[in-house]
């Protein structure tokens, strides 16, 4: 539609008559025939409007009346048509010795939210954290990190910033801050914890890289960027207890192939739960550990580190799997259906831990005699078949690259972690060489003489049932 732009000497009557023969989709233009420049504009749809039109320093300019006017800051649309006149002359006198009113005005709304912000938010910062933390996710992109691993850091950083009242990276507390909120977190684990920390240390190093020396002059947590808080010592099963679990009597359910495959790999509960047919090469005795997809992290799976990697398989666990029978009935090495589709074991595994899945652990300890605790009193968990695997790995001569593949740790300390139970374990297993003989008859019943049931299984049975 075509605007309606009118020239005429207003009034009120004149401008509200305008104004009701317009249609409300049609733009409006009325300029005033006696004050030059005077102009009431009404966008489609919109509300109508003061402005003043005029030119300054060779260079056309368009003032909204309500920019300069108490009245129409207090009245919006109210503004009279005498009022605008007055309004506009004044505009035209200053316009006439050069000053230029719409950047006067521009200025003047900055100052205005600048003064409302500040009002706000507080004084602005040198570094502010969450511009800093926006930079951390930009560069750890760019170096391709999961999307998971992304939201972990930015759900934790901004959890930190918030919580410890960090304002300012460059303000001398922010270390200490950041310190205090590790400590008080309650019932969280000293390895999430050591996380956490090393996500904190992570966003300072990266403001610290981003902003130039005279803004940010030194590390912002170099109050927590010392040694990490010891790792408490890990749960485990003593070789005699594997040996026990790896047994075909314990083998003969379905929790029981689930805790063998546990124990032989050393993976974890939701990668051994998710495992299929096609992730298995048996002719390379490998396992592959992928990433999850969209739906497989929905439904629980998860990888550790959100990394893929391949485990070496024993040689015992190269035997034992073809003839393991598979989610739909078939064994390993008679399935021939799509390899996304062989699932190891049913639906009723596949999803995060539950108590129902704790139970049914307990239960299978409970029925081969073996201690729900161990000797520090600690409950044991499927993760402790984790910890298990890769002491005696350990012990065993297997090399502390090749169990960090398998493990898929980041870093040599975990390998060094494990090493101090197992140098109380490489009398007994050190002549595998890198190789497990759970399943070995002779190492078997080498292990077992003299190992008793700690628990009656009868009481345990009643206990946990």
């Amino acid at each position: 539609m075509n605007p309606l732009s009118v020239n005429l000497d207003m009034s009120e009557e004149r401008v509200g008559a305008a104004l009701s023969l317009a249609d409300e989709s049609q733009e409006v233009w009325l300029r005033d025939s006696k004050c030059q420049g005077l102009l009431l504009w009404r966008r489609p749809r919109g509300k109508p409007r003061w402005y003043f039109e005029g030119r300054t320093k060779g260079r056309k300019v368009r003032v909204r009346l309500s920019d300069a006017s108490p009245v129409w800051a207090a009245g919006r649309d109210g503004m009279k048509v005498a009022a605008a006149r007055e309004l506009g002359y004044a505009l035209r006198a200053q316009l006439l010795t050069g000053a230029d009113v719409a950047e006067e005005r521009a200025l003047a709304r900055e100052a205005d939210a600048e003064a409302r912000r500040a009002k706000r938010e507080g004084p602005p910062v040198a570094v502010c954290p969450k511009a800093a933390l926006k930079r951390h996710l930009a560069k750890m992109k760019t170096k391709g990190r999961s999307t998971r691993h992304m939201e972990e850091v930015e759900r934790i950083l901004t959890r930190m910033i918030a919580e410890a009242g960090i304002r300012d990276l460059a303000a001398p507390d922010c270390g200490q801050r950041a310190a205090d909120w590790l400590e008080g977190l309650h019932g969280v684990a000293a390895a999430t914890v050591n996380r956490y920390r090393r996500h904190i240390v992570g966003l300072g190093r990266a403001a610290l890289k981003w902003w130039p020396a005279d803004v940010l002059p030194r590390e912002p947590f170099v109050a927590i960027t010392g040694e990490a808080a010891p790792l408490p010592s890990p749960k485990y099963f003593t070789p005699q207890e594997a040996v026990l679990l790896a047994s075909d009597e314990a083998m003969q359910t379905e929790v029981g192939r689930l805790v063998a495959l546990l124990l032989l790999t050393g993976c974890r509960y939701r990668e051994a739960a998710f495992a299929r047919v096609g992730r298995f090469d048996l002719e390379r005795a490998t396992f592959d550990v992928i990433p999850p997809t969209e739906a497989e992290a929905k439904a629980g799976y998860a990888v550790k580190r959100d990394k893929g990697r391949t485990i070496h398989l024993q040689p015992e666990l190269v035997a034992l799997l073809p003839a393991w029978p598979l989610a739909d009935g078939t064994t390993l090495a008679d399935y021939s259906g799509p390899d996304d589709e062989g699932w190891l074991f049913p639906a009723y595994w596949r999803c995060a831990m539950t108590k129902k899945l704790s139970l049914q652990f307990r239960r299978h300890l409970a029925r081969l005699g073996i201690p729900l605790e161990g000797k520090d009193g600690r409950p044991r968990s499927y993760h402790s078949l984790r910890h298990c695997h890769a002491i005696m790995s350990a012990a065993c001569g297997v090399s502390d690259l090749a169990q960090r593949l398998n493990m898929g740790h980041a870093g040599p300390e975990m390998a060094e972690h494990y090493s101090k139970v197992a140098m109380g374990w490489k009398g007994k297993l050190h002549h595998w060489k890198g190789e497990f003989k759970l399943r070995d008859t002779a190492e078997a019943e080498r292990l077992l003489t003299g190992y008793c049931v700690r628990i009656p299984m009868g009481q345990e049975e009643a206990r946990v049932g």
